[in-house]
C-alpha cells in the first residue's frame, strides 16, 4: 500500500488518502478503500510500495495504471520533466490487497511508573553506598563487606535498569501470512535426548506427537530425535508411535484440537459431544484414541521395565553392540511423507551420533552440529526449531507466528532467530522452588527485546539456518547477488574447511546462502541421502572444520544456548521474542531440592565458562557488533552465578555483627537509616509487582525470593567452585542431566506436600547449614545481650542487626524444616539398625528354627518345634525385644496352621533363609498371626485359640 503521509498538491511528497469519494462508500467498503486526490508522485521513496499494489506499470515508459477489477476510475500518469511520475488532478480509488499489510507489529510495554520506581532504587543504592564511604574508617571490617557486597548489588541493579527500560512484544498476524504466500517454506524441526531413564522414551513420544500434529503442511516438515544414548528402547517407542501419529494428526485436525501431547490431552479432557453438537461420533473417536494412546503407553512402559525385551534384529539390529558412549552413528528413516495431504504424518528420522570414549562429544551443543548436518543433507530447510524432548507443542499455530515474524521483516538481519518462553506445565502451586521463571521471562526477555532481542535459551527457538552457519547479515546481503554457478566455483578448500569433506554437504549449504530463494519442498526420495548422513554424523567429522566455533552451536560452555545466541548477536543479527496466546510450548520443570541444586551448579557453571573466556559479552561488544546494552544484559546472565559469593557473604554478616558485637547497619537514631530502610521496601514491593504483573501471587513472590538466597548458599556456590576447579586445570566440567517426568493431572500417588525442601547427601547442602546454625546461635545470643533502648549510645550491633539475621532464617525456613526432616529420618534409621543388632542373635536362632520346621513331616513335630524355640528365646530375650520377636515368630506359626499331615513338597532353600537373616524387616513381614511369649508377668498374651490347642497348653 502506498504510503499514508505527508499531503496532496505535492509534486514529490508520499501520498495520503482524503474523504470525499470515500465518504459516499457503505462501511463494508470504506474499510478496505484508499481515496489519492490531487497531484501526486511515484519517487524513489515510494517506488517500493508501489511494487505490488494494484498501481502497475504499462509497456509504455512512463505510464501507470490501476487494475480494472480493483479501481473505480483508470487514469494515466505521465512522466515529468523532472523524472516524476504525476497526474493532472483526477481522483484514483484502488482497492487496498492484503499483501500490503504486515505480518507482525512491534508494540512499546514500557511504564512510566516502573521506570520512576527503578531509578529511585537506584538512587537509593548510591545513597547508601556513599554513606558507607563517609563512615569508612569510623568502622571495621564488617562495614567494609557490606559496601563492596552492596557495591556489586548497586551493579547488578543498574543493569537491570538498563536491560529492562524499552520493553517490548510483539503481534503477529497468521491469516495474512496464509494469503501472502501461497507456498510457505519447510521447516526441520529438533528434538534432543540423551538418557532414556532420566528422560523417559513416552516423554520424548509425546512431544515429537504434539509436533507432528502442528497446523502446517506436513509436507513442509521434518522432525529429527537426536538420542545421544542410542536407545533400542526410544527408536522403538518412536517407531510404535507412528501407528498413533497416523490417527492422532487427522483427529487432532478434523476436532481442532489444541493440546495435541496425548498425554496432556487425555488427563485433563473428558469426552463432551456438546462440544461438537454436529459430530455425535466425537465421544466414540475420543474414546478410541484414548484406548489406541493406552495401547502405546502399555508397550512403551514394558520395554522400558524389562530394559531389553525386544530381538535386536532387522532395523534394531544396529543397537545389538551399542553402548550410550560407545557406538557408531545410527541415521534411521522412521516415517517418510510421500503424499501431499493435509493430515498426513510429516517425515520423522532417528538420529544417534557416533560416539567413542577418546573422542569429546560436547554434549548437547554437539547433538545440534551433528542435527544440523543431518538435516542439511536431508531436507535443508531455511529455518529449524529445536525443543527439548520434554517441550512439547502447546499451540498448534506456532509455526505461522514463528514465520510472520521470520518473514515479516524488511531485512533478514532483523530476525536470526524467533525465541518463545521456555514455561511449563503441571508445576507446584506458587512456584515453592522458584524454578518455573515466569517473572524473567515476562519481564527480562520482553526488555532485551526492545534492545538487540532476546537470548537463546536452548529450547522453543526457530532459527534461520543461515545465522547458524555462522554468516552475518552483510554475508547474507553478499550472496543474493551472486550467481549460484559463480558460488559453485568458490574455492573448495574453503568451503571444506567451514562445513567439512562432505560434498552433499557443502552443496546444500552453497545452495542455501547464494540462492535467493530457498527450496520449497523436501527431496523426493530420503533414502538416497542416509549413507551421506551417517557420514556427516561421524565423531570426527568435526576435525579441522569450523563446527563449534564459527559455525553451528558453540563448543566451550555447559550453557552452549546462551554462548551460540550471544554469537549470533556479536555478527550483528537481532532476534526476536514470540508470545502468542496459548504459550506455544510446555515443559516439565524440575520439582525436588537435590535435582534444582544440580541444575542450577549447571547454569552458573556455564555462565561462568563464557564470562572466563575469550567469547564473553565484554570481548564481543569491542570486537563484534554486540551492542552496548545488550552487552550489559549478558553480563547480567553470565554474573549470576558469582553473585552467590556476595549474597552469601552479605547473609553471614548480620551473625558475624551480633557474635562479634560489631555493627554493619545504621543505626536506628541514624539518618542513613532513612536509607536502607525504604531501599529494603522499595526493592521488595518492585519485584513483588513484577510477580502480581504476571498474574502470580504473593506467596510466588516470597518463595522465589528465599529460593534465591538458598540456591545461592548451595547449586550456585558450587557452580563457581566448579569453574575455579576447571581453571586450575583440576578437573573439567561435567555435564549432569537434569531429571524429568511426565507430569499430569493423577489422583493416585499423590504426595501430601510437594513443596517441602528435600536433601541428599550431597555437600552442596553444608554451606547453608552451616549458614543456619551460625544465624540461629548469633540470633540467641544477640537476643540474650540486646539492650531495649535501642537509641541509647552503643557502637554495637543493635535492631537491624537482629532484624537482618532473622530475615536470613526466615527465607531459609523451609530448609531449616528440610533439616529437621532428614534428621528425624536418620535418627530413625539409626534406631532400626541398633535394635536389628540387638536381636541378631535371637533373628538367627528363629531362623534355624524354621529351617529345622520346614525338614518337619508332621503337625506334631512342627507343635514340638515351638515349644523348643519359645523355651530358647526366653532364654535369650528381654520384654523389648520378645514384643518385637512375635512379629517374627508369626511365620512358624503360619506354618504351624497350614502344613499338612504329610511332609511338604518342597522346602524353601537356605538362600531364602539367609536373605531373611540379612534383612530383619523382611521376617518380620512373614507371618500372619500372632505368638504369645510369656517373658515376665507385664507381657501381653493374646488369643490361645489362634494356636494348636497342645502347642497353647505347652506354651503356657
Amino acid at each position: 500500500m502506498l504510503p499514508n503521509r505527508a499531503s496532496a498538491n505535492s509534486l514529490s511528497a508520499p501520498i495520503r488518502s482524503s474523504g470525499g469519494f470515500r465518504d459516499s462508500l457503505d462501511d463494508k467498503s470504506k474499510a478496505s478503500v484508499v481515496q489519492i486526490k490531487g497531484m501526486f508522485s511515484v519517487t524513489s521513496e515510494n517506488l517500493d510500495h508501489v511494487k505490488g499494489s494494484p498501481l502497475r506499470k504499462s509497456t509504455s515508459v512512463g505510464d501507470w495504471l490501476l487494475d480494472s477489477k480493483q479501481a473505480s476510475t483508470i487514469t494515466a500518469v505521465t512522466k515529468s520533466q523532472k523524472g516524476r511520475y504525476h497526474t493532472s488532478g483526477l481522483i484514483l480509488v484502488f482497492m487496498a490487497e492484503p499483501i500490503s499489510l504486515p505480518l507482525q507489529e512491534r508494540i512499546s510495554l514500557k511504564s512510566n511508573t516502573r521506570r520512576v520506581l527503578s531509578l529511585t532504587i537506584l538512587f537509593l543504592f548510591f545513597s547508601l553506598l556513599y554513606f558507607r564511604i563517609c563512615s569508612l574508617k569510623e568502622h571495621g571490617v564488617t562495614w567494609l563487606l557490606a559496601f563492596l557486597c552492596e557495591s556489586w548489588f548497586t551493579f547488578l541493579w543498574a543493569i537491570n535498569v538498563s536491560s529492562n527500560w524499552n520493553p517490548v512484544e510483539y503481534k503477529t498476524y497468521p491469516d495474512r501470512l496464509l494469503k501472502r504466500f501461497q507456498d510457505l517454506p519447510p521447516l526441520d524441526i529438533f528434538v534432543t535426548t540423551a538418557d532414556p531413564v532420566l528422560e523417559p522414551p513416552i516423554l520424548t513420544v509425546n512431544t515429537v506427537l504434539s509436533l507432528l500434529a502442528l497446523d502446517y503442511p506436513p509436507n513442509k516438515l521434518a522432525c529429527y530425535v537426536s538420542d545421544d544414548s542410542a536407545s533400542p528402547i526410544t527408536f522403538y517407542s518412536l517407531s510404535e508411535s507412528i501407528k498413533l501419529a497416523k490417527l492422532w494428526i487427522p483427529y487432532c485436525k478434523k476436532y481442532n484440537v489444541q493440546v495435541r501431547a496425548p498425554f496432556l490431552y487425555f488427563s485433563v479432557h473428558e469426552p463432551d459431544s456438546t462440544s461438537h453438537p454436529s459430530s455425535p461420533e466425537f465421544v466414540e473417536e475420543w474414546k478410541h484414541m484414548k484406548t489406541e494412546y493406552e495401547t502405546l503407553t502399555k508397550k512403551v512402559e514394558e520395554a522400558v521395565q524389562n530394559f531389553t525385551p525386544l530381538d535386536l534384529t532387522g532395523e534394531l539390529a544396529t543397537f545389538s553392540n551399542a553402548t550410550s558412549e560407545n557406538h557408531p552413528s545410527i541415521v534411521k528413516i522412521i516415517w517418510e511423507n510421500k503424499e501431499d495431504f493435509e493430515d498426513r504424518v510429516p517425515h520423522l528420522i532417528y538420529v544417534s551420533r557416533e560416539k567413542q570414549p577418546t573422542h569429546p562429544h560436547h554434549f548437547k551443543a554437539g547433538a545440534m552440529n551433528v542435527l544440523t548436518r543431518v538435516s542439511g543433507v536431508m531436507t535443508n530447510a531455511p529455518f529449524m526449531l529445536n525443543v527439548d524432548c520434554d517441550m512439547f507443542a502447546n499451540n498448534p499455530n506456532i509455526v505461522l507466528h514463528a514465520m510472520c515474524l521470520l518473514l515479516g521483516h524488511e531485512k533478514e538481519r532483523d530476525s536470526a532467530f524467533v525465541q518463545c518462553p521456555q514455561l511449563f506445565y503441571g508445576g507446584l502451586k506458587d512456584d515453592p522452588f522458584g524454578n518455573q521463571m515466569v517473572v524473567w521471562q515476562g519481564y527480562l526477555l520482553h526488555g532485551v527485546a526492545g534492545i538487540q532481542g532476546p537470548n537463546y535459551t536452548g529450547t522453543g527457538c526457530f532459527h534461520r539456518r543461515k545465522s547458524i552457519y555462522g554468516l552475518s547479515p552483510d554475508d547474507v546481503e553478499l550472496g543474493k547477488n551472486v550467481n549460484l554457478d559463480v558460488a559453485a566455483k568458490l574455492d573448495e578448500e574453503t568451503l571444506r574447511a567451514r562445513f567439512g569433506y562432505s560434498m552433499e554437504l557443502t552443496k546444500s549449504a552453497t545452495q542455501l546462502i547464494y540462492e535467493e530463494t530457498a527450496k520449497s519442498d523436501f527431496p523426493d526420495d530420503l533414502l538416497g541421502t542416509l549413507e551421506a548422513s551417517t557420514e556427516v554424523a561421524n565423531c570426527s567429522y568435526e576435525f579441522n572444520t569450523q563446527w563449534g566455533t564459527k559455525v553451528g552451536w558453540v563448543y566451550g560452555s555447559a550453557t552452549e544456548d546462551i554462548l551460540t545466541g550471544q554469537r549470533i548477536h556479536a555478527m550483528g543479527w537481532s532476534t526476536v521474542y514470540c508470545t502468542p496466546d496459548p504459550v506455544p510450548f510446555l515443559g516439565c520443570a524440575p520439582s525436588a531440592g537435590p535435582v534444582i541444586m544440580v541444575q542450577q551448579k549447571r547454569w552458573a557453571t556455564g555462565l561462568l565458562e563464557i564470562l572466563f573466556s575469550k567469547r564473553n559479552p565484554i570481548v564481543a561488544c569491542i570486537l563484534g557488533d554486540l551492542w552496548f546494552r545488550q552487552c550489559f544484559a549478558y553480563l547480567w546472565m553470565n554474573l549470576w552465578g558469582l553473585a552467590s559469593i556476595p549474597e552469601l557473604c552479605y547473609s553471614i554478616l548480620p551473625a558475624y555483627s551480633l557474635l562479634t558485637d560489631t555493627p554493619f547497619m545504621p543505626k536506628v537514631s541514624e539518618t542513613a537509616t532513612l536509607v536502607a530502610a525504604p531501599l529494603f521496601i522499595l526493592y521488595n514491593v518492585y519485584v513483588m509487582s513484577e510477580f502480581l504483573g504476571c498474574g502470580l501471587s504473593i506467596n510466588a513472590w516470597w518463595n522465589n525470593r528465599r529460593m534465591s538466597m538458598i540456591t545461592a548458599t548451595t547449586g550456585r556456590l558450587f557452580g563457581v567452585l566448579a569453574i575455579v576447579i576447571k581453571l586450575a586445570g583440576l578437573s573439567e566440567t561435567v555435564f549432569e542431566v537434569t531429571p524429568k517426568e511426565q507430569n499430569a493431572t493423577d489422583d493416585h500417588n499423590v504426595d501430601p506436600d510437594p513443596g517441602r525442601f528435600t536433601f541428599n547427601d550431597s555437600p552442596m547442602f553444608v554451606p547453608g547449614t552451616a549458614l543456619v546454625m551460625v544465624n540461629i546461635v548469633a540470633l540467641a545470643m544477640g537476643l540474650v545481650s540486646f539492650k531495649s533502648l535501642v537509641w541509647i549510645n552503643h557502637s554495637g550491633s543493635g535492631l537491624l542487626e537482629i532484624m537482618c539475621s532473622t530475615w536470613v532464617l526466615v527465607s531459609f525456613l523451609p530448609y531449616v524444616k528440610g533439616l529437621y526432616r532428614k534428621a528425624i529420618k536418620h535418627h530413625k534409621e539409626l534406631q532400626r539398625r541398633a535394635s536389628s543388632q540387638d536381636y541378631g542373635v535371637g533373628v538367627t536362632s528363629q531362623l534355624e528354627c524354621q529351617r529345622e520346621s520346614d525338614r518337619i513331616a508332621t503337625k506334631a513335630d512342627l507343635e514340638q518345634s515351638l515349644k523348643d524355640a519359645v523355651e530358647h528365646f526366653k532364654a535369650l530375650a528381654t520384654k523389648k525385644i520378645a514384643r518385637e520377636l512375635k512379629q517374627q515368630l508369626e511365620a512358624i506359626t503360619a506354618a504351624g496352621r497350614l502344613l499338612p499331615d504329610q511332609p511338604p513338597a518342597t522346602a524353601p532353600p537356605d538362600s531364602a533363609v539367609t536373605s531373611l537373616a540379612l534383612d530383619p524387616e523382611a521376617a518380620i513381614h512373614v507371618g500372619v498371626s500372632v505368638f504369645p511369649i510369656d517373658v515376665d508377668e507385664t507381657t501381653e498374651v493374646v488369643e490361645e485359640d489362634r494356636l494348636p490347642v497342645e502347642a497353647s497348653k505347652d506354651l503356657k
